[in-house]
């Protein structure tokens, strides 16, 4: 997967995944702009949705990549558009599973994922999969925007993913699971974590998640939308590696 886009292209999708509350995104007709809630924007490039690579405004080559919590390992690419779509189906058969456990009462609690409550973690969760095909369609995403859900998110969640799947389908599976899979896998931690789940969380998309973050993230291109990374052993667990450098605090063992 990680080898079908540009390095511009790509960390303008990954950008999506685990923004920071409280800072807009949105995309304009091809530009993805962040927006910071206390005045200062951040540089915008163009996209066009997940079409062909556009020259960005801002370029960061993506050999400069340095890792202060772990050295970024070798993520080996999907060997096929199926291992993507059955790893996008994967994640978000994750997620419906994690909007299940959630219980109304817990709407109110803080979540892992800074300001946000629980019950804003779920209404941005239940959002996500039309916010990515729309995406894929080339339409604008404001991903600030996340509607009030009703009384059975993971049923509204689960509807909202499989049109999803049946829009992209395995070709489009292999570009849109880019900015999904860190998506799913960041916020899943979250939910996970923030409603003390005790389920087992899957290993194979953390990774996959945390190549594409690697590969595209700098301390210098997540300012304004990304919690700084967060230091961690290099020999722990997938899940919280994924955590810790999507700027979480991961509990201690």
């Amino acid at each position: 997967m990680l080898d079908v886009l540009e390095p511009g292209d790509r960390r303008r999708l990954a950008r999506t995944a685990h923004e920071r509350p409280g800072s807009e995104k949105r995309w304009h007709g091809g530009e993805v702009e962040a927006v910071d809630p206390h005045g200062g924007r951040e540089a915008t490039g163009a996209t066009h949705g997940i079409g062909p690579p556009q020259t960005p405004t801002v370029s960061v080559p993506v050999t400069s990549v340095e890792s202060t919590a772990h050295r970024p390992r070798k993520v080996a690419p999907m060997s096929s558009q199926t291992d993507a779509g059955a790893l996008l189906t994967r994640a978000l058969d994750q997620t419906e599973s994690l909007l299940g456990e959630v219980s109304p009462d817990q709407y109110a609690k803080p979540s892992t994922c800074s300001d946000w409550t629980v019950g804003d973690l779920v209404k941005h969760l239940v959002a996500a999969p039309q916010k990515f095909a729309d995406m894929a369609a080339g339409k604008d995403v404001d991903w600030a925007a996340a509607p009030d859900v009703g009384e059975d998110p993971a049923a509204e969640f689960r509807t909202s993913a499989d049109a999803l799947l049946e829009q992209v389908g395995d070709d489009g599976a292999e570009t849109v699971s880019g900015a999904a899979l860190p998506e799913f896998a960041v916020h899943g931690w979250d939910l996970a974590h923030s409603i003390d789940s005790g389920r087992r969380l899957d290993d194979e998309v953390a990774e996959k998640a945390l190549g594409f973050m690697t590969a595209n993230l700098t301390p210098e291109n997540r300012t304004g939308a990304f919690e700084p990374e967060v230091e961690t052993d290099d020999d722990a667990p997938v899940q919280d590696r994924l955590a810790a450098f999507a700027g979480r605090t991961v509990p201690a063992s």
